[in-house]
């Protein structure tokens, strides 16, 4: 994996249209902060896809059954997963969810 200062962020959902608000609003608070970061979305299932290119991986509230087959997968990369809090996923808290971005990844 490449290293670069661009936070590479992949939400994982369960059909992956749900967390596109989320993403809106992530995007606009790393525009806030000056930062730049690059947000994909997918559904959970797909994880294996997309986990590579990925600095940590996220996971929507409504999927976090998943978790632990999520990081199976993502373990392999060496990519961090945690489940989105509810209350951050359901008001499209973009900072919060930015920053726990920040807080698995130290970037």
């Amino acid at each position: 994996k490449e290293e670069t200062n661009m936070l590479k962020i992949q939400l994982l959902c369960a059909a992956g249209v749900s967390t596109s608000l989320l993403m809106a609003k992530m995007k606009e608070q790393a525009a806030l902060n000056g930062e730049e970061i690059e947000i994909s979305a997918c559904p959970v299932t797909e994880i294996e896809e997309y986990i590579a290119n990925a600095d940590v991986a996220l996971i929507a509230p409504q999927v976090a059954y998943l978790k632990a087959k999520s990081r199976k997968i993502a373990d392999t990369h060496g990519v961090p997963v945690e489940v989105i809090s509810m209350k951050d996923y359901a008001h499209c808290n973009g900072a919060a969810v930015l920053d726990l971005a920040h807080s698995l990844t130290g970037k």
